[in-house]
């Protein structure tokens, strides 16, 4: 080789490596700005809970009622499942007799008694294990769509009965109930409630008194049981005292995640609809307490992929678990679209229109796209597929897979 293209080679390599460098300086740079833009939109505000943005947004307020992001935690007397509750009840009388093996069960390794289905722990930090003896000793329930799970409280704070419940299949082919083991071994403070509730406050739950006897409730520690409309809008309290009295003032007090880039909003989604390893600051959560818009989420937790959690993924490299929209959506043509692409978190279904006519938008009246197709149900939250593919990409069928090759360094 000779000493010119040596040259020409040594230059080309120099010039690749400052354009890499700038490019992720710029990104790094892009993620730092909108995140100091949202923390001084937010400056001094603090979480009032959905209610408090009834008054003058009451068509938003309701379509997003209808929605399950609301619905995340309730209180169990309400909303625990009429088959559950009956369940519960026959477990509690009899505690010692043998589920048949298949009857309302899956994922034990041995047929459990009913009294089984009544018991938590042991907690992974206190060993502390127990069972209810009441049904009153339930306090909330956890989702409601495709499953639910169970939550009592305890002195280490609230923790997740042993099972989570199945019911009916879709297809109706399958009538009987599942009690499918879940085994929670920390508290739910300490794993998931940040993205099950809005304005959650890492801190204090870190530091409040969790005992049964102090009084304490999850409402001690969060804004709104659920995802409401402050989870992505931020604090309202400063935009509800200015907003009156000087509009532009109150638009500057509330963040608008449309005003933020495609990734940035695609983050901002994926803060819970991104299946992770572990929150960077706690290896054991699986959500993201310090979250905000802006915020790279792949500086922020083990994003789940392929190349490292197989487990997770179907061979072709779609998404196998729920909460894998983000990892999906990533690998995928469409990564440069947002989730409000599609949807409308101020909606019932949150489609902002049926399938169909969504594809149409962009593609045209003769799109051709199936549903079933090109969004089939393979990703799993309860005891069958029901949760669509979000990969968008499609083999010579029409059909949508997934890309096994994908890494992590495919984002940058």
């Amino acid at each position: 080789m000779s000493n010119r293209i040596k040259r020409l080679l040594t230059i080309s390599a120099i010039v690749m490596l400052v354009a890499t460098v700038g490019f992720f300086s710029a990104h790094a740079a892009s993620h730092s700005k909108a995140r100091a833009n949202a923390e001084a939109q937010m400056q001094n505000a603090k979480f009032v809970g959905a209610n408090s943005c009834r008054g003058c947004h009451a068509d938003a307020h309701k379509g997003w009622a209808a929605t399950v992001h609301g619905d995340m935690i309730q209180d169990a007397k309400v909303a625990m499942k009429a088959e559950a509750r009956a369940m519960f009840e026959y477990a509690l009388n009899n505690p010692a007799e043998k589920i048949p093996a298949g009857k309302f069960t899956s994922g034990w390794k041995e047929a459990p008694t009913y009294g089984d289905l009544l018991k938590y722990g042991p907690h992974k930090d206190s060993g502390k294990e127990g069972s209810i003896s009441s049904l009153d000793d339930i306090k909330y329930t956890v989702g409601g769509k495709w499953k639910q799970r169970y939550v009592v409280q305890t002195d280490d704070g609230h923790v997740f009965l042993k099972w989570q419940y199945y019911w009916t299949t879709e297809d109706g082919k399958d009538n009987n109930p599942r009690a499918h083991t879940y085994g929670e071994t920390r508290s739910y403070e300490d794993r998931c409630l940040a993205c099950h509730s809005t304005g959650y406050d890492y801190d204090l739950s870190n530091k409040i008194d969790r005992t049964v006897a102090s009084g304490y409730q999850l409402t001690d520690v969060v804004a709104d049981l659920g995802v409401s409309c402050e989870a992505c809008h931020g604090p309202g309290s400063a935009h509800i005292a200015n907003i009156m009295k000087d509009r532009e003032a109150g638009l500057a007090n509330i963040i608008n995640p449309a005003k933020f880039s495609n990734q940035q909003q695609l983050d901002a989604c994926g803060a819970c609809h991104a299946r992770n390893n572990k929150w960077h600051e706690n290896t054991y959560r699986n959500d993201t307490p310090k979250f905000l818009i802006g915020d790279n989420l792949d500086e922020l937790v083990d994003i789940a992929r392929i190349e490292h959690t197989p487990k997770r993924f179907h061979k072709d490299g779609v998404g196998s678990s729920h909460r894998m929209e983000y990892n999906d959506m990533e690998q995928g043509p469409k990564a440069g679209m947002t989730c409000t692409s599609c949807h409308n978190v101020h909606k019932e279904n949150t489609l902002k229109m049926e399938f169909s006519a969504l594809c149409a938008s962009c593609h045209g009246p003769d799109h051709g796209y199936d549903i079933d197709k090109v969004m089939p149900k393979r990703a799993k939250s309860s005891n069958i597929p029901d949760i669509r593919t979000h990969t968008f990409i499609l083999d010579e069928n029409g059909y949508a897979i997934g890309n096994p090759d994908f890494k992590s360094s495919a984002k940058k």
